[in-house]
């Protein structure tokens, strides 16, 4: 009984942790978007391939897959009964988030 609660507990924990990463790279781009010159492609450009959002987009991907695959692993588990279908579904989103974390860290670190 008491592995269960640890392993809540430890989920519930990381979701708040990844959250805040997600939030440290949404503030700064939800802030640019509020002055007069967000209407330009090439600010845009320059805010979004700075290295501290690079870094922060790392971060914030990282982060994405880790709160998505305990959110995935939490609702599989409450409200698919079946063993063989909770494992598709499971492996299904897995693959999804870590293929799309792929592409962002990759759309990133790109050289453009």
């Amino acid at each position: 009984m008491k592995d269960n609660f640890s392993k809540g507990l430890d989920a519930w924990l990381w979701q708040r942790i990844t959250s805040l990463f997600l939030t440290a790279y949404i503030l700064p781009i939800l802030l640019f978007w509020l002055l007069p010159q967000a209407l330009s492609l090439a600010a845009w450009r320059i805010l979004l391939f700075s290295s501290p959002m690079r870094i922060l987009g790392g971060l914030a991907s990282i982060s994405l897959l880790i709160h998505a695959c305990i959110g995935i692993w939490v609702v599989a588990t409450d409200y698919i009964q079946i063993d063989r279908y909770q494992q598709l579904v499971l492996s299904l989103f897995y693959l999804i988030t870590v293929i799309s974390s792929m592409v962002l860290v990759i759309s990133l670190w790109s050289p453009r």
